[in-house]
């Protein structure tokens, strides 16, 4: 079981996640799973999409994202 299984697991039936939500810097981008498998993978996504420079690196908040 990989670590989204048990995230769905653990939220029960009534919300799923679908990816993650990154903000830096007042931008805000959608990650879907399909992009990133897991927490570390959406980040390197999101420091190339936001173009987030190494030193500012700790700035990058990264949450998971829900399905309505």
């Amino acid at each position: 079981m990989d670590i989204l299984e048990k995230i769905d697991k653990y939220l029960g039936e009534g919300e799923k996640m679908v990816g993650w939500i990154a903000i830096y810097n007042r931008k805000q981008i959608e990650i879907k799973k399909s992009e990133a498998k897991d927490l570390y993978g959406a980040k390197l996504v999101a420091i190339k999409k936001l173009k987030v420079p190494k030193s500012k690196v700790g700035l990058l908040a990264i949450e998971p994202a829900y399905e309505d």
